[in-house]
């Protein structure tokens, strides 16, 4: 079992790995493309090359938060959080339901 989630987990790390390359080269093909078609369109590939690579730190970001969290909440808790104590019971609002009204429409 520990070696079969092992190689999932090594997978889904790879996955992140093959998003990175493919986010690149969108980005890299995007500025190559324009950057050859003059002056006004090379200033549009800077704006391209910066603009997606800031997208793609901020997606990889994003990840790299999410992996933080489940390694923090998963592989840490798991391994020492013990049961005992009162069920967690979250606080709700109250709420007063009253009847509703309902009134004809004259036609």
């Amino acid at each position: 079992m520990r070696i079969g989630s092992n190689v999932v987990s090594f997978a889904r790390l790879a996955a992140f790995g093959l998003t990175h390359a493919a986010l690149g080269e969108i980005v890299w093909h995007g500025t190559t493309e324009l950057a050859g078609r003059g002056p006004v369109a090379l200033l549009l590939a800077v704006f391209v090359f910066t603009v997606g690579n800031v997208l793609a730190f901020a997606l990889e970001a994003l990840v790299a938060g999410v992996q933080a969290l489940r390694l923090e909440f998963y592989e840490l808790f798991s391994r020492v959080f013990e049961t005992q104590g009162r069920p967690f019971r979250p606080w709700q609002v109250p709420v007063q339901h009253t009847p509703v009204q309902h009134t004809e429409v004259a036609s």
